[in-house]
C-alpha cells in the first residue's frame, strides 16, 4: 500500500524506507483511528461528518478515509468507510485517499505534519 513516488524529494514522503504516514502496527480499531485523527487535527468527529468544504475539516476527513480504509481492524471497505463518514459512495473515499497521499508528498497545507502527528499518536497506543 506504500504509494510514494520513489523520485520525490519531499521529506514527508519517506524516512529511510518507511513512509512517515505508515503506523508501526498493522491495524487499529476504528475508534483508535478516530481518536488519533481528532487529537492530531483538532477537528471533532461530528464536524468531519458534515459535508462542509472548510480546509481543516477536509484534510481531517481525507486522513480518516486513508487510515480507516487501510489500517482499521477488522478491514473496512471503501463503501463501509463512506457510510461511516456519511458520504454518498465509495468514490469519495478513494478520491480523498489519493488527495491525502499527494498532499503528504508535497506537505500541501501541512498534511505531512498532520500525518506525522496521527502516526505518533497511533504509535503510542500499541
Amino acid at each position: 500500500m506504500d504509494k510514494v513516488d520513489k523520485h520525490s524529494t519531499s521529506p514527508y514522503a519517506v524516512v529511510g524506507t518507511v513512509p512517515i504516514w505508515k503506523p508501526a502496527a498493522a491495524s487499529y480499531t476504528k475508534y483508535q483511528i478516530m481518536e488519533a485523527i481528532e487529537a492530531a487535527s483538532g477537528i471533532v468527529w461530528d464536524d468531519m461528518l458534515v459535508g462542509g468544504r472548510k480546509g481543516d475539516i477536509v484534510r481531517a476527513r481525507n486522513a480518516a478515509y486513508f487510515y480507516l480504509h487501510n489500517y482499521a481492524k477488522p478491514k473496512l471497505s471503501s463503501p463501509r468507510v463512506a457510510t461511516m463518514l456519511r458520504r454518498k459512495n465509495h468514490t469519495s473515499v478513494l478520491h480523498g485517499e489519493a488527495i491525502f497521499i499527494n498532499d503528504i508528498d508535497h506537505n500541501h497545507n501541512g498534511v505531512g505534519d498532520l500525518a506525522m502527528r496521527i502516526v505518533a499518536y497511533l504509535n503510542t497506543i500499541q
